[in-house]
């Protein structure tokens, strides 16, 4: 079976320790997936849990030098449902996110954690190509960026699934099979 986008969901960019994304999973062998972008030092990674029950693995994180941070969280097997995909950590600090549901994965381990892709740059960056270890016909990538105040995002290449141009900068996108993604900023998985 082929992994195939389902559907997606974001929140306003604002300020805080916390935000919930509403979402309905459904489909048959569903993932959800939440990425996040934050202006500053969370103070910790995220804790990003589902309503309905169970607690997102963090794939891919890091941060940039002057303080961009950068996340991908996933659910294997995630309860079947309308939830709230709930996001937190000690520091205030400016955010945005953006959660998923992919139908078709693995149920055990949709996005192995050693396959994930990352790039860190001192500048935004013409386009950034990234293309996950063991991509297969019937996968899909999923990926996201955050970018510095001085740049407007031009978004994920091959699907754009969100992007705005307010601070945190933010574009998520995705592609299916063997496809590779593009991005334009400096912390992108």
């Amino acid at each position: 079976m082929a992994v195939a986008f389902g559907v997606g969901a974001n929140v306003t960019p604002a300020t805080g320790t916390s935000f919930g994304i509403s979402i309905t999973v459904s489909g048959t062998n569903p993932v959800l997936l939440l990425t996040t972008g934050m202006n500053g030092n969370p103070g910790a990674t995220p804790t990003v849990t589902w309503s309905l029950g169970g607690s997102l693995s963090l794939i891919k994180g890091g941060n940039y030098t002057t303080g961009y941070f950068g996340y991908i969280f996933a659910l294997a097997a995630p309860a079947a449902g309308a939830g709230t995909v709930n996001v937190s950590w000690p520091t205030s600090q400016p955010y945005v996110g953006y959660a998923a549901v992919f139908s078709g994965a693995d149920q055990t381990t949709p996005c192995p954690v050693a396959d994930g892709v990352g790039q860190f740059f001192t500048t935004d960056s013409s386009p950034i190509t990234m293309t996950p270890a063991n991509l297969t016909a019937n996968d899909a990538s999923f990926g996201s960026a955050v970018g510095t105040t001085n740049t407007t995002p031009l978004g994920v290449a091959q699907t754009d699934a969100y992007l705005t141009t307010t601070v945190p900068k933010f574009q998520v996108g995705y592609s299916l099979g063997t496809t590779a993604l593009s991005s334009s900023h400096t912390v992108a998985f």
